[in-house]
């Protein structure tokens, strides 16, 4: 009987009951942008990682989690340390640069949240290696300021019942959802009376905006934070942009000048994702370009102004 039996046994799982889902994940759900991605690309893993709380066991090591949110604190940290001191962006020399960045990362490497990276001499040298990466990524961030018209408005703008922003909540069939997060940096600039916003969002890799993306569900972030953005301000939405904070190598360096070389790095850097189609807002991000391909945003623009 046993051995027949298994000729008709399929491998099901069943669905799981309401009255356990509303156990695991209440009557309202507080989620974020990247958890309701996560579910898109497999709601079986979204349930172990986010309903029953599984997670593999701790181990010694630097993941891109660590260094991402490490080169993201230390970012932050150094637009705030230049605010508070009044330093002027478009003034500011290399040497101030390095000085900062020594500091902060003195300070976040003593803490136990960074403790891996003194914890050995391997992690020692990746977090001296972080420090290049987070130079050069500043260092292009205060160049990409420079030539623009829009400034920061702010680090780690939140959504949430107490931040910047509130959450944004939705309805689904009789539930309540409330997606809160933050977005890494948005600017904004002032065109005929008119406020425009852009989203910055830093990774610690190269990243495009992806329409076929977009519209399967799995790439929705700047997308509904712009959105939320926009409708709880009288902010119009100018740039949705994802810069890449990466560890620039240039091939062929010993036949090329300072001065290429410079590019080459600028041209690493530039950001990448989606700008409103108006040439005097795209002007204003980078205040130099007239015609031909802009070294700070992804756009090209004709003979003809177009």
């Amino acid at each position: 009987k046993r051995a027949i039996s298994g000729i008709y046994y399929t491998n099901v799982a069943e669905g799981i009951t309401k009255d356990n889902i509303e156990k695991l994940y209440g009557y309202k759900l507080t989620t974020s942008v990247s958890k309701l991605e996560s579910y898109r690309r497999c709601p079986f893993s979204f349930h172990l990682t986010y309903g029953l709380k599984l997670k593999e066991k701790d181990e010694l090591k630097v993941n891109a989690l660590d260094t991402g949110s490490f080169m993201h604190e230390v970012i932050d940290m150094f637009f705030k340390d230049v605010d508070e001191n009044g330093i002027n962006i478009s003034e500011i020399d290399e040497d101030q640069i390095k000085r900062i960045i020594n500091r902060i990362m003195n300070v976040l490497l003593q803490t136990s949240r960074y403790y891996i990276f003194t914890s050995n001499a391997k992690f020692r040298l990746l977090a001296r290696r972080l420090k290049k990466v987070i130079y050069q990524s500043i260092s292009y961030i205060i160049y990409s300021l420079k030539y623009s018209d829009y400034s920061i408005l702010g680090h780690e703008i939140e959504f949430s019942r107490t931040g910047d922003y509130k959450p944004i909540e939705l309805d689904v069939d009789g539930k309540k959802i409330e997606i809160i997060g933050k977005i890494d940096r948005v600017d904004k600039a002032v065109l005929s009376d008119t406020q425009y916003v852009r989203i910055i969002d830093y990774k610690s890799s190269y990243k495009d905006i992806d329409m076929n993306q977009v519209m399967a569900g799995l790439q929705i972030q700047l997308i509904t934070y712009m959105d939320a953005m926009c409708e709880q301000s009288e902010y119009e939405a100018s740039g949705m942009l994802y810069m890449g904070l990466i560890d620039n190598v240039v091939k062929n360096a010993k036949n090329l000048t300072e001065e290429q070389i410079e590019s080459k790095i600028r041209a690493n850097f530039k950001m990448k994702g989606l700008l409103l189609a108006d040439v005097s807002v795209i002007k204003m991000m980078d205040n130099k370009l007239s015609t031909g391909a802009s070294d700070i945003v992804p756009v090209y623009i004709t003979k003809d102004g177009e």
